[in-house]
């Protein structure tokens, strides 16, 4: 099935199966907009992601030649839309000039739900887009204008304003649209580009801010945006494409449990800290900011130190899988505390609880004792008086009751009080009726 999808150049109509588009993405190496192929760009784009996830699959099935041809496909779509003079992915024509006039805010015309600084930074190789933009520096530089360009939006071949422009320019972060699917992986990018901390700020940003007890920034397809906001608050986040690759960043909270297993711990002196300075998986220190799913299935710790805070032992680690990750708070920094005392120590309270203690009263006085009987006896009185005063109320008045909801007389009071009032059957029982004592039972 995969092979089929990946070369059969003439699908089942109706797009239900199959890639549309396939047979001028194969003939010319990506699709041109001009080719009677709707979302020139973004479907060139998932067509590479989709050669390069079958060409893992097929080297690991043994099928050599299947895997390196799709790979070069993948790579050579990815080469032909991108513009080196606006670093953007770009609509090209069947004789391989890009479209113009060029927007880089233009929605539609080539992009599905977003413009070009949305569907520019494909992860699945980042190497290649890398090498596309000439060194890693260069691919920082243009994330760093996508986010410095005014959150501002053309309506292009949409004709108006659809709800994922409205959502986008509503988070404020220039050109970065995290309330639609295709972004998510962008701000990832800084890591493989080698600003992992740039990573960590920007994603807590987005923590902060497109994210809250009863919504999300946009769409909740099929659970993904919760999925990313589970993925990235737990400071580990598989990158699509990177083969088993995850990213680990500053996480959201300073406990957490994975099936029981796996521990993870953030050393920070204050909330805001995002700036990781060490990674300790178990006793090993890491040198960068990636793991392997390997690593995540196996049992274990992997401890975050933030800002100025770093691993002083490798031993005596203390178990943390007792503390709630919502109400706990690691107890550094140590560089404040006595080098004698810097050892490993249990989490303290984030929501610290006195510790004064409650001290009992002094004992009461004659004169605290006149007083309490005093207003004991003046509480008796009062309600000793209500209770009266309502007896003598009542033996006063007519006997009444409650309306008779069974009275099928139209010309009763009750009947009549319905028609007129309608409401609810409780409504009608808490109406009392002031009628002659004909219609009081």
């Amino acid at each position: 099935a995969l092979k089929r999808d990946a070369f059969d150049i003439n699908p089942p109509p109706g797009g239900a199966v199959g890639r549309v588009g396939l047979r001028q993405y194969d003939q010319y190496g990506y699709i041109p907009y001009d080719a009677g192929v709707t979302d020139s760009v973004s479907r060139t784009l998932d067509f590479a992601y989709a050669d390069y996830a079958i060409s893992i699959a097929a080297q690991k099935l043994g099928h050599f030649d299947d895997a390196n041809k799709l790979k070069q496909r993948s790579k050579q779509a990815l080469t032909a839309l991108f513009d080196s003079e606006t670093g953007l992915m770009r609509p090209k024509s069947r004789t391989g000039q890009f479209k113009n006039p060029f927007s880089t805010i233009k929605w539609g015309d080539g992009y599905t739900e977003g413009c070009a600084w949305h569907h520019s930074f494909p992860a699945f190789d980042p190497k290649h887009l890398i090498s596309l933009h000439g060194s890693e520096s260069r691919l920082r530089a243009k994330l760093d204008q996508m986010l410095a360009t005014a959150s501002t939006f053309e309506p292009g071949g949409y004709g108006r304003a659809i709800h994922e422009m409205i959502e986008f320019r509503a988070l404020a972060m220039g050109q970065y649209s995290h309330n639609n699917q295709p972004a998510h992986h962008i701000l990832f990018l800084y890591a493989l580009a080698g600003d992992p901390n740039t990573t960590s700020a920007k994603i807590h940003r987005v923590l902060d801010h497109a994210y809250g007890i009863d919504f999300f920034a946009g769409d909740e397809d099929n659970g993904e945006m919760g999925a990313w906001f589970v993925q990235s608050a737990s400071g580990l986040f598989s990158l699509p494409g990177t083969s088993g690759t995850v990213i680990a960043l500053a996480p959201l909270f300073d406990h957490m449990k994975i099936r029981d297993e796996l521990i993870i711990t953030a050393h920070r002196n204050k909330e805001t800290d995002t700036a990781i300075t060490e990674i300790w998986l178990n006793d090993t220190k890491k040198l960068d900011h990636i793991l392997s799913y390997d690593d995540l299935r196996r049992p274990g710790r992997i401890d975050f130190y933030m800002t100025g805070n770093y691993r002083t032992t490798a031993t005596n680690n203390p178990d943390t899988s007792s503390h709630d990750f919502f109400e706990y708070k690691s107890a550094f920094p140590r560089t404040s505390m006595p080098a004698a005392s810097r050892e490993w120590g249990p989490p303290e309270p984030r929501l610290r609880r006195s510790n004064q203690q409650f001290k009992p009263s002094a004992p009461p006085t004659k004169g605290n004792d006149l007083a309490r009987i005093s207003d004991t006896r003046l509480v008796i009185a009062s309600l000793l008086i209500l209770f009266i005063g309502f007896f003598l109320g009542r033996r006063s008045r007519k006997p009444r009751r409650l309306l008779d909801l069974d009275d099928d007389d139209d010309t009763s009071y009750n009947s009549s009080w319905r028609k007129s009032k309608g409401g609810s059957k409780i409504g009608r029982l808490m109406f009392r009726s002031s009628k002659p004592s004909s219609h009081v039972v």
